[in-house]
Parts: C-alpha cells; sequence; structure tokens
C-alpha cells in the first residue's frame, strides 16, 4: 500500500456495494468509522482489542482504502475468548 492509505472500520458487514472505481466495500457505510493513515507495511498489523464482554460474538471488518489500488479486501471476523 502507498503512503496515502486509510484504514476503515465497522461493527457491521454487509454484501459488498460497488464504489465507482474504487471497488467494493464489504463494511457498513452508516456505521463506517476511519481509523486514520496506515502506514505501508508487510500486510499485517496489531491492533489492541479492550477486554469487554460486550464484544463477544460481534461480527467487525477492516477494510483499507488506497489512493493507487482503490479499496482492499475486507478482514471479517468475530471477537471471541
Amino acid at each position: 500500500m502507498s503512503p496515502g492509505s486509510l484504514l476503515y472500520f465497522s461493527f457491521s458487514v454487509t454484501p459488498p456495494v460497488q464504489l465507482g472505481g474504487l471497488g467494493f466495500s464489504f463494511l457498513d457505510t452508516g456505521a463506517l468509522l476511519s481509523l486514520g493513515p496506515f502506514p505501508v507495511s508487510t500486510g499485517s498489523a496489531v491492533f489492541a482489542v479492550p477486554a469487554d464482554p460486550a464484544l463477544l460474538a460481534v461480527e467487525v471488518g477492516f477494510q483499507a482504502f488506497d489512493t493507487l489500488l482503490g479499496l482492499t479486501r475486507p478482514v471479517i471476523g468475530v471477537f471471541s475468548p
């Protein structure tokens, strides 16, 4: 990814929606949160997740937008103990 990459997060995942020539978004655009710039990396990142019981079994999604490549494939998961 280029230095112009932004990381997005959503507590809800939807069927893919095409956003013009940018690619497909899998995140709920009504509940989308920007996590800010995403550094150039080898393809992995580490995030601290609070140990909150309210997060158990919650589906979440992450997706990056790169100014050169458009939207990346999403990372979708469910928090578990």
